[in-house]
């Protein structure tokens, strides 16, 4: 029995993610700032493919398996659920999460992407229909909670390092490399291609 699920990433994460508390009023106020420095306060615009990476990758999936203690399931004619124990002969027989990473890859677990539309269809082949949509939605929505994750940390780390650059004694070189980068579209350049930009009170 197969269960497919769409994984739209980018409706989930193609917008700027909004960081908490202090850190959400200083994305606002500097965003365009922080462009001319070179620092980036919005998710990737390749969310797709990093999800997809994510789903693909052998400690994600491994992780999966291990969390909703899926081994007895996969494994199921090798389990004894009234002792909880394998019924194997050598004790390299029991199956591993390494084991089970290429069993779910290779035989549960389909992935594809439209190449025209980029969306990703992910699909789960087993026996109880019950299961593969459940696997197959706590699929999509990890992934999603994976890469959303991933992007709020790496803003939040953009944004801590631009507030440190603007808040430290050596502001005003901060601000001059900006006016340098604004008016020249690049350090040193004598090109006009953009406004000078005045640091704020304090700065």
């Amino acid at each position: 029995m197969q269960t497919s699920v769409s994984l739209n990433c980018a409706a989930h994460h193609g917008q700027a993610i909004k960081a908490s508390g202090g850190l959400a009023g200083l994305a606002s106020q500097f965003g365009g700032l922080a462009a001319l420095a070179g620092v980036n306060l919005t998710t990737s615009q390749n969310d797709t493919a990093q999800a997809l990476a994510v789903l693909k990758s052998r400690a994600f999936t491994e992780s999966f398996i291990d969390r909703h203690q899926l081994l007895p399931i996969l494994y199921a004619d090798l389990w004894e659920p009234k002792s909880k124990t394998w019924d194997v002969d050598e004790p390299e027989e029991v199956p591993t999460l390494y084991k089970a990473y290429d069993y779910f890859d290779k035989s549960i677990r389909v992935i594809t992407q439209d190449p025209e539309t980029g969306l990703v269809t992910l699909t789960i082949d087993w026996s109880n229909p019950k299961l593969a949509t459940e696997w197959a939605n706590a699929l999509v929505s990890e992934v999603n909670a994976d890469v959303r994750q991933r992007a709020e940390e790496q803003s939040n780390k953009s944004i801590e390092f631009l507030r440190s650059q603007i808040q430290s004694t050596s502001g005003r070189t901060f601000w001059d490399s900006l006016n340098s980068g604004a008016t020249t579209g690049r350090p040193g350049g004598s090109s006009p291609a953009g406004p000078t930009v005045t640091p704020p009170p304090g700065g």
